[in-house]
């Protein structure tokens, strides 16, 4: 995944999924489009979900160090 520029993170995962992807698209047929891309050609991807963020609620990078 680290050859699409649309995927801005990418985790390895434990439960029912193996990775969690986020991608930013401009609009769902570039989303569509780099699904075609990406997901298809690669047999070793027998199926994927996927969830639209409507709003975001929080986004912050910040890890509390206080230990105290």
């Amino acid at each position: 995944m680290s050859a699409y520029p649309e995927v801005t993170q990418c985790y390895y995962v434990t439960g029912s999924a193996d990775f969690i992807l986020v991608v930013n698209t401009g609009s769902m047929e570039e989303y569509g489009a780099f699904t075609e891309r990406a997901f298809f050609p690669d047999k070793n991807i027998k199926s994927f979900s996927t969830y639209v963020s409507m709003q975001t609620v929080k986004f912050t990078t910040r890890i509390n160090l206080d230990v105290s």
